[in-house]
């Protein structure tokens, strides 16, 4: 298991009782490690920017672009992506029973229903159905960790 794992900072927000939201990206294949690192909600972390040098050794120029690199994905990208994950799907048959079987298993669908949209488009930076996706995709982290 990896002592620290590198992730990307999205965003910050500021909750109403003064406490800072900070959200990170991690790599899918340093997820497994991010969830043995971070235990469970509320599991006391430190955050450290890293400095050009050990970002470049970690993974190459910031400032470049390298031929052949992927953009990030964008949030309705995530979202179907997790939507073809067979742990996801048994997470949405498991905790959305009766979804899962009036949709036949279609998580794509059922994620759209607990969204409250009619396509994966209207999942955006800040809106309402955004947050939603952070709430579920929370839980199903949670799910997760007990499963394991």
């Amino acid at each position: 298991m990896a002592d620290a794992i590198q992730a990307t900072y999205v965003k910050m927000a500021t909750l109403v009782d003064g406490t800072m939201r900070v959200v990170l990206d991690v790599e899918p294949s340093a997820a497994a490690d991010a969830f043995r690192l971070l235990g469970s909600p509320g599991t006391p972390i430190a955050v450290a920017r890293l400095t050009n040098e050990a970002a470049q050794a970690a993974t190459g120029p910031l400032s470049q672009t390298r031929e052949g690199e992927r953009k990030p994905l964008s949030l309705p990208q995530k979202v179907a992506l997790t939507c073809e994950r067979g742990d996801f799907r048994r997470y949405l048959e498991e905790r959305f029973s009766r979804r899962w079987s009036a949709e036949q298993g279609d998580a794509a669908e059922i994620v759209r229903q607990i969204l409250n949209v009619n396509s994966r488009a209207e999942i955006t930076e800040g809106s309402g159905a955004s947050y939603r996706w952070r709430d579920l995709e929370a839980d199903f982290h949670d799910w997760q960790r007990r499963a394991a």
